[in-house]
């Protein structure tokens, strides 16, 4: 059985409403979707539940389907490494392959659902939306930084070593 995504993100992208209302700014009406906080906060929540299912609570010490794949996972291949001839032993080894396939298939289905909605979070509202439980990245760049040279000297001066920092990886 194949579930496809888009379906999810299609139903959220048509989630609108267009109604001619007053832009008390403007002083003027103005068509404008109606809908829009509303999809907003739907996607908000359906980011964060998706996002629970996957990694759990690490707080309360409930996992998420990231976990639990990855046991299956070491539950085939104990099985297998312990497999011996017989109906079985072939058998268990044959359940365990095929709960480590779900367990990762549901793992991958849920990791796609959460990465097409930022997506459309992103699309639509021109910002990246963090998961209630997702580690904090902040505004943090994600590329080299240039430092500039007398600033180099300083800090390795400050320090008392070469720090030898000139294109430092942030983030």
């Amino acid at each position: 059985m194949t579930i496809g995504t888009s379906n999810i993100v299609n139903a959220l992208k048509e989630f609108t409403m267009e109604f001619e209302t007053y832009n008390y700014t403007l002083k003027d009406f103005k068509e404008e979707d109606v809908l829009a906080y509303p999809r907003k906060i739907l996607i908000e929540a359906m980011m964060d539940k998706v996002y629970y299912l996957q990694h759990g609570s690490r707080k309360s010490g409930k996992t998420g389907t990231d976990v639990y794949a990855a046991n299956r996972k070491r539950e085939f291949e104990s099985d297998y490494s312990a497999l011996q001839s017989g109906e079985i032993a072939q058998t268990q080894v044959r359940q365990s392959m095929m709960n480590s396939k779900a367990a990762s298939a549901k793992n991958d289905l849920l990791g796609q659902l959460i990465h097409d909605l930022q997506q459309l979070y992103v699309d639509s509202y021109l910002e990246e939306y963090i998961p209630y439980g997702a580690p904090k990245t902040g505004n943090l760049p994600t590329h080299e930084v240039e430092i500039d040279k007398d600033l180099e000297a300083e800090m390795a001066a400050m320090i008392g070593a070469n720090t030898n920092t000139s294109k430092k990886k942030v983030a």
